[in-house]
Formats: C-alpha cells, sequence, structure tokens
C-alpha cells in the first residue's frame, strides 16, 4: 500500500484519537483529516493540476501537517518553506521557487513581504486557520492557478524538502513519490 491510499485511512481507525499535539491542544485524527480535506478543496477550486507545486509555510504544527497531508494525498508536490527566515530571505525564495500556490499560517503571512511577494507574482495564498473549528480562507484577492511553467509540474515528487543547511545555504531535495514508498513499502515488510 503506498502512502498515498494509507494516510486517507489512518483517521477512520478511531476520527476521535489524539493524533498531534500543536500549541498544547491535541487534534483528533477526525479533526486532522477535516482539515486536510478542506485543504484538497481548496486546492481543485484553485485549478491546481496534479503534480502542482504547493508552498508550504511548514511549521511543528497540526494545520500544516493537515496541509501536507493535503498535498500527498492530492498527487501534488509539497515545496517546503521555512518560516522563520528573515523576511526578505522567506520573500525572496518564494519569488525563486513561484511554487503555484501558496499554503501558510496568518503568523507567517500577516505584517511579512511574503503574502505581497505572492500576491505580486500572481501566486494564490491560502491561509490555514489555527483552530480545528476555524476553516481556511483565501488571503489573495486571486483563487486561481495559473501555470506559468508545465515544465515545472512535478507528479512524480512528494515533496521538495529544505535540507539542514549545516553546511551552507539549505538546499531543496526532491523526494519522488515511488522512492518514498519503496522505503515506506521496505519499513512494512519488517
Amino acid at each position: 500500500m503506498n502512502i498515498e491510499e494509507l494516510l486517507p485511512l489512518v483517521p477512520r481507525i478511531d476520527p476521535t484519537a489524539a493524533s498531534v499535539e500543536s500549541r498544547g491542544r491535541w487534534w483528533t485524527w477526525g479533526e486532522v483529516a477535516t482539515l486536510t480535506d478542506a485543504v484538497c478543496k481548496s486546492l481543485d477550486e484553485a485549478s491546481c493540476p496534479a503534480g502542482g507545486r504547493i508552498g508550504l509555510l511548514l511549521r511543528n504544527r497540526a494545520p500544516q501537517l493537515a496541509a501536507l497531508i493535503a498535498c500527498v494525498v492530492s498527487g501534488r508536490c509539497a515545496v517546503a518553506f521555512n518560516p522563520v527566515l528573515p523576511a526578505v530571505k522567506l520573500a525572496e525564495d518564494v519569488r525563486t521557487q513561484a511554487p503555484e500556490l501558496l499554503v501558510g499560517a496568518r503568523e507567517d503571512l500577516d505584517g511579512r513581504n511574503t503574502a505581497r511577494v505572492a500576491a505580486g507574482l500572481g501566486i494564490p495564498v491560502l491561509l490555514l486557520p489555527d483552530e480545528p473549528n476555524e476553516v481556511v480562507e483565501w488571503l489573495s484577492a486571486r483563487r486561481s492557478v495559473q501555470v506559468q511553467s508545465p515544465e515545472k509540474l512535478r507528479p512524480e515528487m512528494l515533496v521538495e524538502m529544505l535540507s539542514s543547511g549545516t553546511t551552507g545555504p539549505p538546499k531543496r531535495i526532491p523526494l519522488s513519490r515511488a522512492n518514498f514508498n519503496q522505503s515506506f513499502r521496505s519499513a512494512q515488510a519488517v
């Protein structure tokens, strides 16, 4: 079984079970699944194609986990962005990578150059909620993806993650769906 097939099944085991702690509150698997579905629906409504590069301002929090799961199960490529970078560097990274859509938390988008740079590039910005009873919302006026470079679509990639940067500036490392799923299947066999 591939990760894309397994992830939607996990919350069905016990939707009320605690899944991840975020800001002092435990989110249930059902709450994570509901937010994952909402992000998937928003990506679909934005006409984001399979393999579309979705920029994720990642933190160790439940909403960002739901957004990452949404990318995995919907066949899009998650492109990791570090929201703790200085605002100018983060904005430049978004400008350079030019994802089809940018997803993040209010604290990473409000008062920072990131959302403005994305809007200037025509990149729709999806705002993640802080709490499970809140909804995703569009931070940008533009709500549909306009693929600038079809050759940049990455349906074979699961994620473009950032290296630690211990030996220099962090680099994006592409992890293919095939390689991840092979590792996943190997771990299941043990």
